[in-house]
């Protein structure tokens, strides 16, 4: 597996354990208040966190970065019409 699918994995399994978390949490004979409230609050912001993961990974230069990191890419040839932004955003091995 490379680090792409790595990746993708945890932005999977994230909002699973997000879930879990919040529904079950920690029974209140096995922790405190404190821990039980801490547990109700980590589910949300797991999940919150994986969505904006999931925004900032499918960036445009964030899709192009990834696939010119692969090891088995040489070389990644751009459109002429592609923003100078994302150019400059991704590996030197990304041309227009």
């Amino acid at each position: 597996m490379n680090t792409v699918q790595i990746e993708a994995f945890v932005r999977q399994v994230l909002p699973i354990l997000g879930t879990l978390m919040t529904v079950f949490g920690v029974k209140s004979a096995t922790a405190s208040a404190f821990i039980d409230m801490a547990l109700s609050v980590v589910g949300p912001i797991l999940t919150i966190a994986s969505v904006v993961w999931s925004f900032v990974a499918n960036r445009t230069a964030a899709v192009i970065s990834k696939a010119a990191s692969l090891p088995e890419v040489q070389s990644v040839k751009l459109e002429p019409s592609a923003p100078n932004e994302v150019v400059a955003a991704t590996p030197a091995n990304v041309s227009k």
